[in-house]
This record gives C-alpha cells, structure tokens and sequence, in this order.
C-alpha cells in the first residue's frame, strides 16, 4: 500500500501537481501512524492478557491460602476454646482445695500447658510484595484488605509473644518446679513423647499418693494460679482477634472469588 502511494506521489510530483502530491504525502503519513496506533494496541493487549493470566494465578493462589487459613483458623479458635475451660476448671479445682480427682487434673494441666501458635499461609503475599507484583492485582479493595490483614497477623504476633513470656514465668516455671514427672516414670516405661512429660492414668493411680502432693503445691502456687487468670483472659483475647480475622479471610475470600469468577 506504501508503494502504491510511494509511486502515485512520484507522478503527481513530475507532473507539477503539487497540491495533490501533499494530500497524497499526507495520507501516506497517516497510514503509518493508524499502522503503528494498531500495532501499539495489540501490543499492550497482548500485556494487558499476560498480565490478567498472571493476576488470575496470583488470585487463585492468594484464595488457596485463604481457604487452609479459615481452617487453620477455625481448629485455632477451638483449641483455644478448650484451653479457656480447662483454666476455669484448674482455677475452680485450686479455690475449691479439693485435689482429689488426679487424672481429670492431669488432663486439665495438660490441656493448659500445650502451646499452640496460628501461622497464616501468606507465601502468595509476600511474593507478591517481595517482587513488586502487588500491582498486578487491579482491584484496590484485594490489595488493601491483602495489606489489612497482614498488618492485623504482625500485631497478634506481638500481643502472642507477650503472651507466652507470660506463660513462660507464670505457667511452666512454676510447673517446672512443683512436677517433677520424671520421678513418676523411667525411661524405659515411657511409650510416646506426651507420657514422658504427663502422666496417664495408669501412671497417675500408681503414683497417687506423691501425685497428690505435687497437684496440692502447683495448686497452691499463687503464682500459678495469678498465671492462670493471665492465660484465661489471653487466651480469651486471641479467641476475639482470631475471630475477627476469621470473618476478615472470610469477607476477603469471597470478594476474591468474584473477581476471579
């Protein structure tokens, strides 16, 4: 097409017409800048669709993550839960002075004692951050609520740390020292990790008479018994806040699923 107005421009031009030859030059010009307009266009098209197959993967993965959270999260509220009630029954039990139901309270130590920590599968996140991609995502809401809630989990972190400092002076120093289990087995005795630390209730009747007296001490402890109240409320905190994340992830999932959709 260049060439035909290329040699039309070359005759009107060797035959004086220079009014025509413009209008010829000009059109010519034209039609390379609409070719180059187009070529441009279907270039960033081109990007535009890498790139919303690139924010599509990010959005199922980011959705992914949140789904085993929601379950990470539900198993962690009742966990916590029960370890709430067990701290109400331990504290009811060390009012009460009656140390006489040794497994139950052997069950309820334990119940306390476990520390279990939510970790959120932010691997999607933080490539995204880490790699500058977090542009990708063109829905600003996502992005925010992305953000939102990464800053939520930095702050439960901290308020967890504290918490298990707390737990370290007031719960398992003082269980340390006034429960010495090992003197209730030999290794040769012990059949899996939990019964090297906590007696069962095989080892419990067996060993009732000197059970008794560490369960009376640790429960007589006031340092314990103070650090049971701290558990009991912290505990009940991290319930609210894990809570709220959970409606979080769960608002966040479904906007997620529409844009996807």
């Amino acid at each position: 097409m260049i060439k035909f107005f290329r040699k039309i421009r070359y005759q009107l031009l060797g035959e004086g017409k220079t009014g025509k030859y413009l209008k010829y030059a000009i059109g010519e010009i034209v039609l390379v800048v609409i070719g180059i307009l187009i070529a441009l266009s279907i270039n960033n098209w081109n990007e535009g669709r890498k790139l919303r197959i690139i924010e599509h993967k990010y959005l199922s993965n980011l959705k992914y993550d949140l789904d085993n959270d929601s379950i990470s999260l539900v198993d962690m509220i009742d966990k916590r839960t029960r370890k709430v009630k067990a701290i109400k029954q331990l504290i009811s039990i060390a009012e009460s002075k009656k140390i006489d139901n040794l497994v139950k309270i052997d069950s309820l130590i334990l119940e306390v004692a476990i520390w279990w920590e939510f970790i959120p599968n932010d691997n999607t996140l933080q490539e995204l951050v880490s790699s500058g991609s977090l542009n990708i995502i063109q829905d600003e809401n996502i992005k925010n609520q992305l953000l939102r809630l990464s800053n939520n989990y930095d702050q439960i972190v901290i308020e967890r740390n504290h918490m298990r400092r707390e737990y370290d002076s007031y719960i398992y120093d003082p269980l340390v020292s006034e429960i010495s289990f090992l003197q209730t087995k030999t290794p040769s005795s012990i059949k899996n990790n939990w019964d090297w630390f906590y007696a069962n209730k095989e080892v419990v009747n067996k060993n009732s008479d000197l059970l008794k007296i560490k369960y009376t001490n640790l429960l007589n402890n006031s340092v314990f018994v103070n650090g049971l109240g701290f558990a009991g409320g912290n505990n009940a905190f991290l319930i609210d806040r894990y809570e709220q994340m959970l409606k979080d992830i769960t608002a966040l999932d479904n906007i997620i699923e529409d844009h996807i959709n």
